[in-house]
């Protein structure tokens, strides 16, 4: 009998090692499928997917967000704790200023590495960065392929609205909620969030874009280890993609009656704001792992107190 408890034992501990990369995969394939069957749907209704991009990723957010909740809630019953890695608690105002500075101070990062990469690119001319610079303009350009003035204003509207708010829900639900948050009960912190920014980065495809978004993804990834609270990372997630492309979208998109002198004062302010975060960001991202150590050696954390609460209520 004794033996046949320490095989299962043993089973059981093999097992919890691999189930977040099992979970990991199926919340990725549920997200990924999501956006395929949402491209064959718009070719079913004859829907050009160039000119209804706004369309486009408002299906696949709201279907893959609703899609990744019913996994989380599912794959909670396969760990021990009940919990699916998704954590939840009611944010305070002192951390969400530190979010708000990190999250600039990331996109001031981003800036710094994508000035040396068109440097580069710049002194190569006809080399691979020139090259990959040149795919990675294309791809975050909406109007590549189209024309602005052929897409509707409803459909901008909608663009801008999924870019900013639900993307960044679906994607924090995937690569910190379910990905990170699976690997972080089984794995060092240290190793998940690299698995972790990884898979993010590679998501995102194109060499230049892996690059910044795997970079992203440590930052973001130790954010959602110090506070356990996938709130926090949402909202430097929203606030990235808002200044890193959005805003200048609506400046150029034809909603208000912009100067190009204007509008480079109005997007040059963040990128300089940006840039003198970068140094303060790092400061308080430390600070965030400081005082998550520092509760952790009182106890428990207090995001996992409320987790532990929430537990035990159910």
């Amino acid at each position: 009998m004794s033996d046949n408890r320490s095989e299962q034992k043993a089973r059981g501990k093999v097992g919890d090692y691999i189930f977040p990369w099992v979970s990991s995969f199926t919340a990725l394939s549920i997200f990924m499928g999501t956006q395929v069957v949402v491209v064959a749907f718009m070719a079913l209704t004859k829907l050009n997917y160039s000119k209804y991009q706004g369309v486009y990723s408002t299906l696949y957010s709201l279907v893959s967000i609703g899609g990744l909740l019913f996994f989380a809630y599912f794959s909670k019953f396969f760990f021990s704790d009940r919990n699916s890695g998704i954590h939840f608690s009611r944010p305070d105002r002192m951390t969400v200023f530190i979010t708000i500075i990190i999250a600039l101070g990331l996109l001031g990062m981003v800036n710094v590495y994508m000035f040396v990469a068109n440097t580069i690119a710049d002194m190569m001319k006809e080399g691979v960065v020139a090259e990959e610079m040149e795919k990675y303009s294309e791809s975050v350009d909406r109007y590549s392929d189209v024309e602005a003035e052929v897409v509707p204003m409803a459909d901008k509207l909608l663009y801008y609205i999924s870019t900013v708010l639900l993307v960044p829900l679906g994607e924090e639900l995937l690569f910190r909620g379910l990905t990170l948050g699976a690997f972080l009960k089984r794995y060092p912190a240290w190793i998940s969030v690299t698995i972790s920014a990884l898979i993010f980065g590679l998501c995102h495809g194109l060499s230049i874009h892996i690059g910044y978004a795997f970079l992203s993804g440590i930052v973001i990834g130790c954010v959602y280890c110090f506070t356990r609270n996938i709130f926090y990372t949402y909202i430097i997630h929203l606030i990235f993609n808002f200044f890193g492309g959005t805003l200048g979208m609506i400046l150029t998109d034809g909603w208000f009656e912009v100067s190009e002198n204007m509008r480079y004062r109005i997007t040059g302010t963040p990128y300089l704001v940006e840039i003198l975060m970068i140094v303060p960001s790092v400061i308080l991202l430390i600070a965030l792992g400081i005082r998550f150590r520092a509760e952790k050696k009182m106890g428990v954390p207090k995001a996992d107190q409320e987790q532990l609460q929430e537990i035990t209520e159910e």
